[in-house]
């Protein structure tokens, strides 16, 4: 008989792997994603598929309305617009404070390194989510876990955004090293103004890029 802890497992593994086939597209914005299909999919029983439609409905990777099948979320510009300036806020507040002790966290430059090795796979997934936890490490670098919370699940509906981008190859890598160690370095320097004047730039640059992609063919409102 499984346990608690098998059954765990199992729902995390199915999470893991649902997720990964929604950052790399190959369920596009607004397909339905039922519990039957995830069933069948990765051949779990129902209650497990249910388990992980809902977490990934919690982590804003899928949308559900009451009484409604789950599906992979229909971004529009405003939401597209408001996720950007919201992460520019808090990452920017973050790094304000963050650069001033002229440390890079540990996890920024592991980031960085799995960021790398995952664009030369071309494992789109992978790039997300270490993208992610480049900015994040910063973040949580505050030490506040209220500010952490708020941050992840911004990031839940930013990976949808990079992971399209991604999809369709308008990502320039060398472009985005730079960007990136850019930040690094004003940070090295113990200098916040030029970290966060990196930062904003980064985070526009990739505001319009999404912007670009989802002028032909997401809804403005």
């Amino acid at each position: 008989m499984p346990t608690e802890l098998d059954v765990h497992s199992l729902v995390d593994a199915v999470t893991r792997a649902l997720r990964d086939r929604i950052l790399r597209g190959d369920l596009p914005a607004g397909a339905p994603v039922t519990e039957k299909l995830v069933s069948e999919e990765f051949a779990v029983a129902r209650p497990t598929a249910k388990a992980a439609v809902e977490r990934l409905v919690f982590d804003g990777i899928l949308r559900r309305q009451a009484n409604k099948t789950a599906r992979v979320p229909v971004l529009t510009f405003d939401e597209v617009r408001d996720l950007y300036e919201s992460r520019a806020l808090l990452e920017c507040g973050a790094m304000t404070r963050v650069a001033g002790r002229g440390h890079v966290p540990d996890q920024a430059r592991l980031a960085l390194e799995r960021f790398d090795l995952a664009f030369v796979r071309g494992d789109v997934s992978a790039v997300v989510e270490a993208d992610v936890e480049f900015h994040r490490a910063f973040v949580d670098a505050l030490g506040s876990p209220r500010v952490s919370r708020m941050y992840d699940s911004i990031m839940a509906e930013f990976r949808l955004c990079v992971a399209r981008v991604q999809v369709l190859g308008r990502l320039d890598r060398a472009r985005l090293a730079q960007e990136h160690a850019g930040i690094v370095a004003a940070v090295e320097a113990a200098d916040p103004e030029r970290a966060v004047a990196a930062l904003e730039a980064h985070i526009a640059g990739a505001r319009d890029r999404i912007v670009e992609v989802y002028s032909e063919d997401v809804p403005a409102r």
